[in-house]
């Protein structure tokens, strides 16, 4: 049964559409040139689900902004349905041409119901096969496809680049949380944390040699210089003459305090005086001892560079202590933290870290004022908790002398400032005293019990004078601070410390310096080691909460559900509790390998592209290449009517693309090798054309359409017969439900028809009047 075309042209700016293929086999198809004999056959090509604009994309996009909603309608089919009735949608095609045609194409109707349009690529076929095709442009056909089916599937895999960058943030969260990262973190810290522990050791020990060091550095030097001079014999009549004053002071306080006593049994104005002396004599102890205590911190002064004598602070040196004082504090909470953290559980250091690590994490997102929860009337928000955390900040494990040290450093630090804000009000206090006792006095001339109180109490205070600036000299001439030791016990505490160090005194300058930088490297390593294990303990806690987030929304989106898919494969697969290390490393491993392996693809169908649009490259992806396309030819060409009718029967071995020849082995055993050009012309041409015939019918197909297109030359009086004969032969009689052969016009049948008679003027006669009215004419193809 033959079929019949019609197409209702909806067709614009000058695109024409021959009207009608009817149903006549083998049909003879010539006319004009521009009628749309061609466009029409790309259309059947296009219903029939090929693409034949992969290589003319601006063709293309021509039809699809001309064709309208051209329909095309099949009649007289065979099989499962009578008619088709397909109309373009050309507004819905793509920009570019693509292979696939999906149901972007049109609308289709199968015996007047609607269907798929894959249904119709399973009933209705078309082939195209061009007279003038010679081998080469076969070849020339092969790597035009690849191409652009590789620039299609390039163009595919860059369409999902946003499943890939997605598929990437899951392969990076999962590496995060990985049992092998936790498992190369959870051994680094345990080797941090040994390290630590050695240079715990060595620290403590380098601290004392460094004390030891100074200590007997610090003696040496007073040895030295009570030696070379009469500071010794200055420093002993110094001594005599501090306890001599201490001894008098004592006595000048008891004196003072029983003229006092007696003074407050007298009458009112002698009790008034009392309390007046006392109170002033209670201001100078006050600022004596603020003094004294001054004194006694003048090393913190000196490190600040701050004159240890000074009695108030400029606002630079004021500036200097806050400071002071502000990284004293800093240094002894984080002390005091470690000590804390070394006191806990890992468990209870775990669910500290991990909240820390969560309230954080809010923080930088801008959600600090969040109220998280209300005690009583207060509520509580993010920042609130995250700086009530500040006691379970993730610093490292300390010792008892560290944290002591850092305390006592900061006590000292914060009383020298105590010492200077007090001090203006002590000398206030002493001078509201002194006027006191002034006016007192001023009221009361001639009272002796008073003026003896009142020149004890001078006498007192200059004896406590006295004894401040002894002790002032005794310390400036023993910067070492041993003011109470003897000079054979000072030798013997040096003598002591060298045995201890194995040193001799000439060495004693030079070890110091090496034990100070020793202890300086010591030191600069532990700052290194504990922020490690700052950074250590911080990426645990954060792997620990980005593992429990993770898990949650795999077990909970739809977006995760391919991961749900990959997890159910492991044995240990639970829906309910946090997955085993062995579930995530499982997991974890499957997606880094399909992220590397589609990376892989996108890398080289780009690759494979690029080779197959210059041709003619180097290295291994133009060498695949051209192997694929080899194969691929040497297939084709090897199927039974073509190796028959060009290759002798024979068996191909090769096709060489870079010879652009053929290598086939006859049945006799005969290697031949001929160029691809050489298929070209007369005969063989024929006989091309006749495999490719056969090699179509070899392929069972219902309602087929075989286009024979440019075959000008074989209607030619010695190649037409052959021609029909092939059509008509029972070697292609399943070849199609019809065959057309598509001709421009071979003559001027108005100009030829007055010349012809019979049967001849007949059909000339109808020629005339179908090209007068469609452009072209149709007909049986006669011998």
């Amino acid at each position: 049964m033959t079929v019949r075309v019609t197409v209702d042209s909806k067709a614009s700016g000058g695109l024409r559409l021959i009207p009608l293929i009817p149903a006549l086999r083998p049909c003879r198809l010539e006319g004009r040139n521009g009628i749309g004999k061609s466009a029409v056959i790309r259309l059947l090509l296009l219903a029939s689900g090929q693409q034949p604009y992969l290589d003319d994309p601006g063709a293309w996009r021509s039809l699809r902004e001309l064709v309208g909603d051209t329909t095309v309608i099949v009649e007289g089919m065979t099989g499962r349905y009578a008619s088709a009735q397909l109309t373009f949608t050309s507004q819905l095609w793509p920009l570019d041409p693509p292979s696939e045609i999906g149901e972007w194409l049109g609308r289709l109707l199968l015996d007047g119901r609607s269907q798929p349009l894959t249904e119709f690529f399973n009933c209705f076929s078309v082939a195209h096969l061009v007279g003038t095709e010679k081998l080469s442009d076969t070849l020339d056909n092969q790597y035009t496809r690849f191409a652009a089916g590789l620039a299609e599937t390039a163009a595919k895999l860059a369409h999902i680049d946003e499943a890939r960058a997605e598929l990437g943030e899951i392969d990076e969260a999962l590496a995060k949380v990985s049992p092998r990262v936790v498992a190369a973190d959870r051994d680094e810290r345990a080797d941090t944390e040994h390290s630590r522990k050695a240079l715990s050791a060595t620290l403590k020990s380098r601290r004392a040699q460094v004390d030891d060091l100074q200590r007997a550095t610090a003696i040496q030097a007073l040895l030295d210089v009570n030696s070379d001079s009469d500071q010794g014999g200055e420093l002993a009549r110094l001594r005599r003459e501090r306890d001599e004053t201490r001894s008098a002071v004592g006595e000048l306080e008891v004196a003072v305090e029983a003229a006092l006593v007696e003074l407050a049994r007298g009458n009112t104005a002698q009790q008034k005086a009392e309390r007046a002396q006392r109170q002033l004599l209670q201001a100078t102890q006050r600022l004596d001892a603020l003094a004294t205590r001054q004194a006694e911190l003048a090393d913190h002064l000196r490190a600040l560079s701050i004159d240890p004598d000074s009695e108030d602070l400029d606002p630079e040196q004021h500036r200097r202590l806050t400071d002071a004082i502000a990284e004293a504090s800093a240094h002894a909470k984080d002390t005091h933290r470690a000590a804390l953290r070394t006191r806990r559980s890992e468990a209870e250091n775990e669910v500290l870290d991990e909240l820390r690590v969560v309230l954080s994490r809010a923080e930088e997102r801008g959600m600090g004022d969040l109220v998280l929860f209300t005690v009583g009337a207060d509520a509580v928000t993010v920042a609130q908790a995250r700086a009530s955390l500040g006691t379970f900040h993730s610093v490292q494990i300390t010792d008892d002398d560290a944290l002591t040290e850092a305390t006592e450093n900061l006590e000292r630090l914060t009383e020298l400032l105590a010492v200077f804000e007090k001090r203006p009000i002590a000398r206030s206090e002493l001078d509201t005293a002194k006027r006191g006792v002034q006016r007192n006095q001023a009221s009361r001339r001639g009272d002796a019990l008073q003026e003896r109180v009142n020149a004890a109490r001078i006498e007192l205070n200059d004896a406590q004078a006295r004894l401040r600036t002894i002790n002032a000299r005794i310390g400036a001439l023993s910067p070492s601070g041993l003011v109470d030791i003897s000079v054979e016990d000072l030798r013997a505490q040096v003598n002591e410390l060298l045995v201890k160090h194995d040193l001799e005194v000439a060495g004693l300058s030079g070890a110091l310096t090496d034990s100070l930088q020793a202890l300086h490297a010591s030191e600069e390593s532990m700052t290194q080691l504990n922020a490690k294990l700052v950074v250590l303990t911080d990426r645990a806690a954060q792997r620990r909460v980005d593992r429990e987030h993770l898990w949650q929304r795999i077990n909970s989106l739809d977006s995760y559900a391919w991961l749900r898919e990959i997890a159910a494969r492991h044995p240990d697969h639970d829906t309910v509790h946090e997955w085993s290390d062995e579930l995530w490393e499982f997991v974890a491993s499957h997606v880094r390998r399909a992220r590397e392996a589609i990376t892989q693809v996108v890398q080289h169908v780009e690759a494979l592209h690029f080779e197959a649009t210059r041709r003619g490259g180097q290295g291994r992806f133009a060498e695949a290449l051209e192997a694929v396309v080899e194969e691929t030819l040497r297939e084709e060409l090897s199927a039974r009517p073509i190796v028959d009718a060009l290759f002798d029967g024979g068996t191909i071995q090769r096709v060489d693309l870079e010879t652009h020849s053929i290598t086939w082995t006859t049945p006799d055993g005969q290697v031949r090798t001929r160029p691809l050009s050489a298929f070209s012309s007369g005969e063989q041409a024929l006989a091309f054309i006749r495999a490719r015939l056969q090699q179509i019918a070899e392929t069972t197909a219902q309602n087929r359409l075989v286009f024979l297109d440019e075959f000008g030359a074989f209607i030619a009086a010695d190649r037409r017969k052959p021609l029909a004969e092939l059509l008509t032969s029972d070697t292609v009689s399943t070849l199609a439900n019809e065959v057309i052969v598509v001709l421009p016009l071979q003559a001027d049948y108005q100009a030829e028809l007055e010349q012809t008679t019979g049967a001849l003027h007949q059909d000339y006669a109808r020629r005339v009047a179908e090209v007068s009215r469609y452009g072209y004419f149709t007909e049986v193809l006669q011998p």
